[in-house]
């Protein structure tokens, strides 16, 4: 942050384009921390994990609040930058946080949709494409859970991530979810 700061007083074009990027990271992480911080001291007082929904229905009712959560925010990485902050503090199983992530991603189509609403027809068919690759990609997902965990599970011991990791864990299952939706997608 500070290295950011100082580069965006630079006379050069470049440096000041660096500090702006570094200032952002800077930013980003340092929200990050703060709102950890918030998750500990919240854990004092509520216990999200009383909550936990196991099954279909936990499923589909995170994933709902995944996707409600990315159209209010606007932002599908704010989400997940949430809902790895929530799993770290041990405010959410990681079960539900598989699904608030599957959800994040189909939310995060709704701000195509309605950016597209005036596009022209090719925007309107890239709105359409990124609809059915996120919704089509979190059904398989949801129907395919358990694989899918067993997948993260076997990739997380092959790389050395520790089997009680589950931050790490919810990055690696982000990863596959969406590779699995570019294969599932690519046509032949």
């Amino acid at each position: 942050l500070v290295f950011g700061v100082l580069l965006i007083f630079q006379k050069h074009r470049r440096l000041k384009g660096a500090g702006w990027i570094l200032a952002g990271l800077g930013f980003l992480f340092l929200g990050i921390h703060y709102m950890k911080e918030g998750f500990a001291g919240f854990a004092d007082h509520l216990d999200l994990t009383r909550y936990a929904l196991g099954g279909v229905a936990g499923l589909l009712l995170y994933s709902l609040f995944g996707a409600l959560a990315t159209v209010i925010m606007q932002s599908s990485h704010a989400t997940l930058v949430l809902i790895i902050t929530a799993l770290g503090a041990g405010q959410i199983t990681y079960e539900n946080a598989l699904a608030l992530a599957i959800g994040a991603n189909v939310g995060t189509t709704v701000t195509a949709v309605l950016g597209a609403l005036n596009a022209t027809v090719d925007g309107k068919r890239l709105a359409g494409a990124h609809l059915i690759f996120n919704v089509g990609t979190g059904l398989v997902a949801l129907v395919l859970i358990d694989p899918f965990m067993r997948a993260v599970d076997t990739v997380s011991h092959a790389v050395g991530i520790p089997a009680d990791d589950y931050t790490l864990k919810l990055a690696v299952f982000h990863t596959l979810f969406n590779g699995i939706g570019i294969i599932i997608f690519t046509p032949l």
